[in-house]
């Protein structure tokens, strides 16, 4: 199993799963030249090489260039929620259950499980679990999330090889930024907002296992973190509570925007 983030922030995310036998796109959100261009740089494929997108909620950084693709590339199936079906209808008319389908509980075929599990966030929102029963791998997906502390969540995607977390933001930039209104502030910091740098690492926390091989901490701030910021913070808290052996031998990177990163 291979996860590259090609681009991920407030002006467009997608990540690319290369399992077994299938190639997944999680999230569409800039342009269908823009995402050709980074799957070729990335991995030397382009959208003809993608049987399968996952598109996590219908906020616009995550599901812009949804109307192109499906226009031009007639054998790609969809998977997402009925939030986001339902956008897709109002905005561009379409309606057709053959390919852009509702994964309400987990998939299982071809060498290959989906299990799509519900986020904290201010519009319906899923993260995935995929598994490839070739390599025997998992990765989990944590798209824009505000607070997660469902017990019977963290069992579920609990000791997984491969993680992607929402790292959005430092709180107390987020708190003191002079260019942001107070609605967008509580939005952000709010528990159906987006996860900040601390509850990123306390939630990886609750995840990694003695499976784990790699993180990314993706979707972070062009204006209320960085990635040197992130790793501070993320570095002091292991040190703080003691996880220095767990984490030992975890490779951990932080996706940005415009910027391609392998785990």
């Amino acid at each position: 199993m291979n996860i590259i983030s090609l681009n991920s922030g407030s002006k467009g995310n997608s990540t690319l799963v290369t399992t077994y036998k299938h190639n997944i796109l999680i999230d569409i959100g800039y342009s269908m030249k823009r995402i050709n261009q980074d799957l070729l740089i990335a991995s030397g494929i382009d959208l003809e090489d993608i049987s399968i997108i996952f598109i996590s909620h219908q906020h616009t950084d995550h599901i812009s260039a949804f109307k192109t693709i499906y226009n031009k590339y007639q054998h790609i199936i969809f998977f997402t929620n009925e939030s986001v079906e339902k956008a897709i209808e109002e905005k561009w008319g379409i309606q057709d259950n053959e390919r852009v389908r509702t994964l309400y509980t987990e998939s299982d075929g071809n060498n290959l499980t989906l299990t799509p599990f519900e986020l904290n966030h201010d519009v319906e929102c899923y993260g995935l679990m995929v598994y490839d029963k070739y390599s025997k791998e998992t990765y989990v997906h944590i798209a824009d999330n505000g607070k997660l502390y469902d017990k019977q969540l963290i069992e579920l995607i609990y000791n997984k090889e491969y993680y992607s977390i929402e790292s959005n933001h430092d709180r107390t930039l987020q708190i003191q930024d002079t260019k942001r209104h107070e609605g967008l502030k509580r939005r952000v910091l709010g528990f159906y907002g987006h996860t900040s740098n601390v509850d990123a690492i306390e939630l990886a926390f609750k995840l990694v296992g003695d499976n784990t091989k790699g993180i990314i901490f993706n979707h972070l701030s062009e204006e209320c973190n960085n990635q040197e910021l992130a790793q501070n913070i993320h570095n002091n808290m292991i040190a703080i509570w003691g996880h220095k052996t767990l984490f030992k031998n975890i490779r951990i990177r932080y996706a940005l925007q415009s910027n391609i990163v392998e785990l």
